[in-house]
């Protein structure tokens, strides 16, 4: 059984499912041996396999945590969230404090435009385990889209930090008003935490339109094929020289009222070879509407900067020169590649290709934009931008930051 699980674990899940299927006669079933069964299969990503087998083991145990723990996986996997809620709920009722289920019922009502109860959840989840930083995250993240009070110490961190702002007076001296909004939350923040990492390092605020990079991403990564939304994704991207003209941008993009509403971010450049280190995103439904918005923000933005209209991912422009060219439309790139491949993958993905919502953010800001401004104000003192030092000398480290830039 330990040679068994080592193998799983080792990423060996083909040679440890041989050796388990031989072991499982009719005259030898062995629910543990199931168990390892399910778990290679899981990490093969054979989940009907998987369905099956943890449902072998719970017929006989109906309070298998560890077996429906799996199984609800799996059925995420294959895009069925009735059942895997399903199972996480049972999960809940046979323990009620085990934190894990909390968390991803909370994921998929967010992913599925609930965001009010994804927050109970979260918050739920934290109660159990405040340890659980995967849960820390998407609460701090939801909070950005929905108000809530409840003694959630994120929930009321963010309540104090969002109160901040609605003084902050936009026209004036805009450089002294984030000095005074970033030493105001961190207070706040040090009051209740000696230390409050974070990893985020792009700041989203989005629209309605749901826009699904990740599996777009992920075709490209798999097959090298540009999917074919991405063919009409035309990006603003204004480019400035450090990181207080970057946290000016945000701020601009956050009260700014754009006509369609459309999603934009702010990000330090992480990247390897990739130039312009502090940038912003307006993502476009067309080239005409990108021209549009570019011409009409020239003279709205205060701020030494360079605009430009881009298509799609760099990473794809990369591969693909022609593709980067904004009156190419297909040209002759993706002609040679095979027509299924995307109906193949969403096939294999359905998890990636069931959520149809974008939960829209609300304007002001938050316990997030304080701890991503943390994070890009120690990125500006790792490559020399001096600037970070008008906002604060009092810089937070990154352990995620360092291991970026290694």
């Amino acid at each position: 059984m330990i040679k068994i699980n080592e193998l799983i674990n080792n990423g060996d899940a083909k040679k440890a499912l041989e050796i388990i299927n031989k072991a499982l006669t009719n005259n030898n079933e062995k629910l543990d041996l199931y168990y390892l069964k399910a778990k290679a299969e899981f990490s093969l990503n054979h989940f009907s396999d998987c369905i099956n087998s943890t449902s072998k083991i719970i017929s006989y145990n109906n309070d298998d945590i560890a077996s429906r723990n799996l199984r609800a996986l799996c059925y995420f996997n294959i895009g069925n969230l009735k059942e895997s809620i399903k199972d996480f709920e049972k999960i809940i009722q046979i323990n009620p404090k085990f934190d894990q289920p909390y968390n991803f019922i909370g994921a998929l009502m967010f992913n599925s435009g609930k965001v009010k109860e994804s927050i109970e959840y979260f918050i739920k989840c934290l109660k159990f385990n405040q340890n659980n930083n995967a849960a820390r995250n998407n609460l701090i993240n939801a909070l950005t889209m929905h108000e809530v009070v409840n003694e959630n110490i994120y929930v009321k961190l963010n309540n104090q930090i969002n109160k901040l702002n609605k003084s902050f007076y936009y026209d004036q001296d805009l450089e002294g008003e984030i000095v005074k909004f970033y030493n105001s939350s961190n207070l706040i923040i040090k009051k209740n935490f000696n230390l409050l990492e974070y990893n985020g390092t792009q700041l989203y605020r989005r629209s309605s339109r749901y826009l699904n990079c990740s599996r777009h991403k992920k075709i490209f990564n798999e097959f090298k094929v540009i999917p074919k939304f991405c063919f009409s994704c035309f990006k603003i991207q204004i480019s400035v020289k450090n990181v207080v003209d970057l946290i000016k941008l945000h701020i601009f993009f956050n009260k700014y009222n754009f006509k369609n509403n459309l999603t934009r971010k702010c990000m330090i450049e992480l990247r390897p070879n990739i130039d312009d280190m502090y940038k912003g995103l307006i993502y476009c439904e067309s080239l005409n509407q990108a021209e549009s918005i570019k011409e009409e923000l020239k003279d709205k933005i205060n701020l030494n900067f360079d605009m430009q209209i881009k298509k799609g991912c760099t990473e794809f422009g990369n591969s693909y020169p022609e593709y980067k060219k904004l009156d190419s439309k297909y040209s002759d790139v993706g002609k040679k590649w095979e027509p299924t491949v995307e109906e193949n993958f969403d096939k294999k993905h359905p998890n990636l290709n069931i959520f149809r919502i974008s939960n829209v953010s609300s304007k002001g800001l938050f316990l997030q934009d304080v701890l991503v401004f943390r994070n890009w104000l120690y990125f500006a003192k790792k490559i020399n931008d001096t600037t970070y030092k008008k906002i604060s000398d009092d810089i937070f480290k990154s352990n995620f930051i360092d291991s970026k830039l290694k």
